[in-house]
């Protein structure tokens, strides 16, 4: 049936100069549809991808769909994080909840090395893709896109029939993307559909308030064990993608960025605002969000790393050795005394407090990892404050007959950021605190040892109720 007639071009036909960001648009479409609705188009051949007369996507004949249940998608988002993060021993599980494997044989799958293949021709498709990639491959290596993984994935069934199966939905996943890759190629010979995926994947993992959701996110930035250090890295690339995505959906008459033939500096300028203001509601939501405590916790475990390398720093000092001689000296005439220091001295000792403490400022396993990640991520966010205080100190500097519209218009918002992220920075910083007093609790607790102790101003109280015990 016939509901709408639409005027428009083909978009692999088009000469307007904008096919690259429709056909970007078109393939955040369909992840939206793979992952969010559930329902995906999955008949995209180029006479179904219009380019309308006002510069926006047009989707054809949705008479040719497949449905995923919430499981399946979310076993989808696990697979890609379990294969970014490279935790190859849960890919079985995913694929058996794909539908991949038939239930019973993922061991056998493994033990057959079904994970490794798959495995391989999964992150070349993420590392590779685009006409250059695939003349390069030459010889027996194979490229990376969406045909040749469909047919390793043919190759994989055929191979271990009886371990390996490609289900129904998913033959028309690899269709529609491929379609999808072979427009984009068109466009661009060196496209990648995988890093393309990149800017919605990390919109939806930022976003995503669910149990499994946020586990996704934290195996891609931290791997799978519970200890890893943070991958700044990684972290830059998803912050930068998910801000991104407001440059590549963006479309449309309704204050959206418009054809890249028609686009002006300013309208760019806008979607990049509007992309960093949406990011930052990200990490600094009035409530939180998984992100925001994620690099809450992270801080913490630097500032507890480096407030331990400056105290050892300051033992090390001149100063800190003479204190250590004093202590040394505290500790023989303590000893000296024996049971009479109760009765001289019913108070700690510096050395005392020290002694006690010294299992807090001891090196811990993954502190290396703990500054390197400091170091990275420090060097990110002064990278990109620099250049802000730098014209923000200038503007104040400058005549006002000299401030450029840019400048006024950042210091006149000011006030209206302080209001809008006030709140968000509040509870990030009530969050840090918090997860500060906990970690030093902790710490605390580990230095409970009895071998260690120090008499606190209770014994006088011990003869009144001998049941009160030294407090260690």
């Amino acid at each position: 049936l016939t509901t709408e007639w639409v005027e428009g071009t083909r978009l692999d036909g088009g000469t307007f100069g904008d096919e690259a960001r429709l056909c970007g648009l078109a393939l955040n479409g369909y992840l939206t549809m793979l992952l969010d609705t559930g329902v995906l188009h999955a008949d995209p051949h180029p006479g179904n991808l219009l380019r309308t007369t006002d510069g926006r996507l047009c989707i054809l004949d949705f008479g040719l769909v497949t449905e995923l249940t919430e499981e399946q998608q979310y076993s989808i988002i696990e697979y890609i994080a379990h294969l970014i993060s490279e935790n190859f021993t849960a890919v079985p599980g995913d694929l058996g909840r794909l539908g991949f494997v038939p239930a019973g044989k993922e061991a056998a799958m493994e033990d057959a090395g079904v994970v490794k293949v798959l495995a391989e021709a999964f992150s070349r498709l993420a590392s590779g893709g685009g006409a250059k990639a695939l003349s390069s491959a030459g010889g027996n290596k194979k490229g990376g896109g969406v045909d040749e993984l469909g047919a390793e994935l043919k190759a994989v069934a055929d191979k271990w029939g009886n371990l390996f199966q490609i289900p129904p939905y998913f033959a028309y996943i690899l269709r529609a993307f491929s379609v999808l890759e072979g427009i984009g190629l068109q466009c661009d010979p060196d496209y990648a559909i995988a890093q393309e995926c990149y800017p919605y994947l990390a919109r939806r993992l930022f976003t995503d308030t669910s149990p499994r959701g946020k586990a996704a996110l934290r195996e891609m930035l931290y791997g799978a064990g519970e200890q890893e250090a943070l991958n700044v890295k990684r972290l830059t690339k998803l912050s930068g993608a998910a801000q991104t995505f407001r440059e590549v959906v963006a479309d449309g008459p309704e204050g959206a960025a418009p054809a890249v033939s028609r686009a002006s500096s300013e309208a760019a300028a806008t979607t990049r605002r509007t992309a960093t203001s949406e990011m930052a509601d990200i990490l600094l939501a009035p409530q939180g969000s998984y992100l925001q405590e994620l690099l809450v916790k992270e801080g913490v475990r630097m500032t507890d790393v480096a407030a331990r390398d400056a105290i050892r720093a300051a033992a090390e000092s001149p100063a800190g050795k003479v204190a250590q001689s004093v202590m040394q000296t505290q500790r023989d005439a303590a000893a000296a005394l024996g049971p009479a220091r109760r009765l001289v001295f019913p108070f700690p000792l510096p050395h005392e407090l020290v002694d006690w403490a010294s299992p807090i400022l001891s090196e811990r396993a993954g502190d290396d990892a703990v500054r390197e990640s400091s170091q990275e991520l420090s060097d990110l966010v002064l990278g990109n404050l620099r250049p802000a205080a730098d014209r923000l100190a200038s503007a104040e500097q400058r005549p006002a007959s000299g401030a450029s519209d840019t400048d006024e218009d950042t210091l006149e918002q000011l006030p209206q950021l302080v209001n809008q992220y006030g709140p968000g920075l509040q509870f990030a910083a009530n969050s840090f605190r918090v997860e500060l007093i906990r970690l030093a609790a902790s710490r605390m607790t580990e230095a409970n040892r009895p071998e260690v102790s120090f008499p606190l101003p209770v014994v006088l109280m011990e003869q009144d109720q001998p049941d009160v015990k030294q407090i260690p």
